[in-house]
């Protein structure tokens, strides 16, 4: 069987460039994957659009602007971006894990 790699915006296309694997525009290519597979399993449009929401946002950085409109959806998304956080090699995580205690702070305070 010969099989053909055909690339859309509805699939993942990564790369590799020496010891670093690029997927450009994950986080959108992914969010409008969730969204078709969440509706074909017919999932509530609040749900859906929840979940879009955190993986669309995943990579972002969380301000204090973003906590004061949806505390709770935020602080969803600040557990997202922590368990993203621990899948990257343990040499990038210091920094992130620094940007993440301040956003806990900020959440604890508005919370």
């Amino acid at each position: 069987m010969n099989l053909k790699l055909v690339l859309t915006s509805e699939n993942p296309f990564t790369y590799q460039e020496g010891k670093i694997r690029h997927f450009k525009n994950h986080a959108d290519v992914s969010s409008k994957m969730a969204n078709n597979i969440l509706k074909r399993l017919d999932f509530d449009d609040k749900f859906i659009k929840e979940v879009c929401y955190l993986i669309k946002n995943h990579d972002i950085p969380i301000t204090i602007n973003d906590i004061l409109k949806n505390k709770e959806l935020v602080f969803k998304r600040y557990k997202v971006q922590y368990c993203d956080a621990l899948a990257h090699h343990p040499e990038k995580l210091e920094k992130r894990i620094e940007y993440l205690n301040d956003i806990r702070e900020k959440l604890n305070d508005v919370l």
